[in-house]
C-alpha cells in the first residue's frame, strides 16, 4: 500500500517547491541587474541583517552594509552620473546554471549552488577589451516575512581571460577591482591554472537539511 502523506508533509512539500522557484528567480534577477548595473534593485534581494557575508574573488564583505559597500561604491549604479563615462561598452554578463537548491525542513533557510559562465567587456576611447570569466557561486538564502532573500554568498573565481587567449595561456583569476571597500582579504580559492585538479567541494552541492544549525559550515 501506498504511503499516504499528511496535510503537514503536503504543506511542507508545496512550500518548498515554491521556496526553490522564488530562489531561481532572485538568481535570474541577480544576473539581469549585474548585467544592467541596477545594483540599488539587487540589493532589495537582499537581506538586512547583520550577519550577511558576501565573499568575492578580491575580499570579504560583513553584512547588509558590507554588501551595500560592495554593490554601490566598488561597482556604482547606473543611477550614479559619476559611473556614466565608466558605463559607455560595459558589458557584464554573469549566468547562473545548473543550479542545486535544497530547502530545510523548517522553512527557515535554503542553500543552493551554481555554475556561472560569465563575460566581461569594458571599454576605453572607443576600443573594447572582453574577457571570459567562469566562477562558481554557493548562497544561502532566509526567510524574512514571507519573503526569500539572499543571506551568504561566496563567489569563487574559476578563470578568467582575454576572448582571444586560451584561458591556460593567462594567471589564475586575481579579480578585477583595484581599490576597494572590503572588510578583509579574500579566502584561498582554486582557479585554474596548469597543474590544476578540480576541487571535490568547491562548492560543495548542498544536501537535504532539517535546520541551518546541521549545516556546520558556511560557503
Amino acid at each position: 500500500m501506498a504511503n499516504i502523506m499528511t496535510l503537514e508533509e503536503l504543506n511542507q512539500g508545496y512550500e518548498k517547491m515554491r521556496a526553490v522557484r522564488e530562489i531561481e528567480n532572485i538568481m535570474g534577477r541577480y544576473s539581469f541587474f549585474h548585467t544592467s548595473m541596477r545594483h540599488l534593485d539587487y540589493l532589495k534581494l537582499w537581506s538586512k541583517r547583520d550577519d550577511c557575508i558576501l565573499d568575492m574573488p578580491w575580499g570579504s564583505y560583513d553584512g547588509y552594509k558590507g554588501v551595500e559597500r560592495c554593490y554601490l561604491l566598488d561597482h556604482g549604479d547606473r543611477s550614479y552620473p559619476e559611473i556614466w563615462d565608466f558605463m559607455i561598452g560595459l558589458f557584464p554578463m554573469h549566468t547562473h546554471t545548473t543550479g542545486v537548491i535544497e530547502v530545510a525542513d523548517d522553512l527557515e533557510t535554503a542553500r543552493g549552488c551554481w555554475l556561472s559562465p560569465g563575460q566581461e567587456t569594458f571599454a576605453e576611447n572607443g576600443k573594447g577589451e572582453a574577457t571570459w570569466a567562469w566562477s562558481k557561486i554557493g548562497a544561502d538564502f532566509i526567510q524574512e516575512d514571507g519573503v526569500w532573500k539572499v543571506w551568504r554568498m561566496r563567489v569563487y573565481p574559476v578563470f578568467q581571460a582575454p576572448y582571444d587567449t586560451c584561458w591556460t595561456d593567462v594567471p589564475p583569476y586575481e579579480g578585477f577591482v583595484q581599490e576597494t571597500h572590503c572588510d578583509r582579504p579574500a579566502r584561498d580559492a582554486v582557479n585554474y591554472h596548469p597543474d590544476y585538479i578540480y576541487p571535490e567541494n568547491e562548492p560543495l552541492p548542498p544536501v537535504p537539511y532539517k535546520t541551518y544549525a546541521d549545516v556546520g559550515y558556511i560557503w
